[in-house]
């Protein structure tokens, strides 16, 4: 289990980079730009609100994803984004936002070894493909 530390200031910073002086001795084609993630139409179907549908997916890393629908539109119940947070392979936490910005557990949900697109948890599901 990890911790996670936030900074609260309006003066947040990039934590230190390499060095000025190391970088000029490092070859220019090394360099990267840091690439915005490409949001993706999908295929939700999503258990038991029945939705079933178009949705913006948004890949997070390491398997971990978001899904919305187009002008902050809710699937159900004032939720307008579902989370899901791979903490170690096969397993996830699912949140649902809200459009008033808070958020809430769903609860934590394993890949469908059927259905590799669903996580599945105690009463709930989400797909996306």
């Amino acid at each position: 289990m990890g911790l996670l530390l936030a900074n609260c200031s309006e003066n947040v910073s990039e934590p230190p980079g390499i060095p000025e002086a190391m970088q000029q001795d490092l070859p220019e084609d090394m360099k990267s730009e840091r690439t915005p993630v490409e949001i993706k139409t999908a295929t939700c179907l999503l258990w038991p609100s029945n939705f079933r549908g178009d949705c913006n997916f948004e890949p997070r890393g390491r398997g971990s994803f978001s899904v919305t629908l187009p002008e902050g539109e809710a699937f159900y119940d004032d939720v307008t984004q579902l989370l899901v947070t791979v903490y170690m392979e096969g397993h996830a936490d699912v949140r649902a936002m809200k459009a008033d910005g808070t958020s809430e557990m769903v609860g934590e949900a394993k890949r469908s070894e059927t259905y590799p697109a669903c996580w599945i948890g105690t009463g709930f599901s989400v797909c996306a493909y």
